[in-house]
């Protein structure tokens, strides 16, 4: 397999492994713990787990220049934490539906940006698969399927969480070029999105929620969830454009359709269709060439 497919591997991987947040969020909300500080809990775990990793297989990944801790404080305060703090936020101003199909705005947030910053080409396979895949995430996200709440402050806030989500590459691109390792990347992303919702986090509510289970659940969200899809995206990221990672990274959603599928009964037409769709696009741009 060469460099390139690898890459587009590595992205999917990604996505595979962020459809499964769902699963674990739910869980621990339901066990009295607030979406913020589930934000923080996730960053947290994932840094701590990454560094005592790093600790004992390379040390060096912990170096970086102070003059470059703008990257880190993008990718992890500006991306990641903006992001957790603006979706969960959308999710109770609109609905579900409507926050996903926001955050998904994002692949066009990156492509743009990374024209004008990284002069990235725009080309047709990027439009068609974004557009493609964006559809099929409406179908899945169930929207036509009414439920769905609109309101104008919700609808910025749920457009902030795709800009913050579209961030994370963008910073991610700059420290790349600075030749810092997908390692590096994800532990200072970390590091700064865990000091970030350290300040929103009401801790005395988040241990007196504590349990065995509350444990395992923090655990499978920052270590599965977390600290290895964002490895994962960050290495595909060096052999691939920022606008290819994020389209195939629209994967996240087609997974969570699919689990759910094992958690609430089978799909409805809608969510079928856009599965297809959203596996339609992403074989677009996984087998067309520039």
């Amino acid at each position: 397999m060469n460099e390139k497919r690898k890459s587009e591997l590595y992205v999917i991987i990604a996505a595979v492994l962020w459809g499964f947040i769902g699963v674990s969020v739910t869980a621990l909300v339901r066990a009295g713990i607030s979406r913020i500080a589930v934000g923080f809990v996730r960053a947290f775990i994932a840094f701590v787990s990454l560094a005592i990793y790093l600790f004992f297989t390379d040390k060096s990944a912990f170096k970086i220049r102070l003059k470059d801790a703008w990257c880190f404080f993008g990718t992890g305060v500006v991306g990641l934490f903006m992001f957790n703090v603006c979706y969960f936020t959308a999710m109770k101003m609109t609905s579900i539906a409507v926050a996903a199909v926001l955050l998904y705005t994002a692949p066009g947030f990156v492509i743009v940006l990374s024209a004008i910053l990284f002069k990235e080409k725009i080309t047709s396979i990027k439009v068609i698969s974004m557009c493609t895949m964006f559809a099929g995430c409406i179908l899945v996200s169930g929207i036509f399927e009414g439920g769905a709440s609109f309101g104008v402050s919700g609808m910025l806030i749920g457009i902030c969480s795709g800009v913050g989500y579209a961030l994370y590459s963008i910073f991610g691109r700059f420290a790349l070029n600075r030749d810092y390792s997908s390692a590096t990347i994800s532990l200072y992303t970390f590091a700064f999105a865990a000091a970030g919702g350290a300040v929103l986090t009401d801790f005395s509510a988040l241990f007196g929620a504590m349990s065995g289970n509350v444990l395992l659940h923090s655990l499978f969200v920052g270590v599965v969830c977390c600290m290895l899809p964002y490895l994962f995206y960050t290495k595909g990221m060096e052999n691939m454009d920022n606008g290819k990672a994020s389209v195939l990274a629209m994967a996240e959603p087609l997974v969570a359709a699919i689990v759910s599928v094992f958690i609430d009964g089978m799909p409805s037409v809608y969510e079928v269709c856009g599965m297809v769709v959203m596996f339609g696009g992403i074989a677009f741009m996984s087998l067309k060439r520039e």
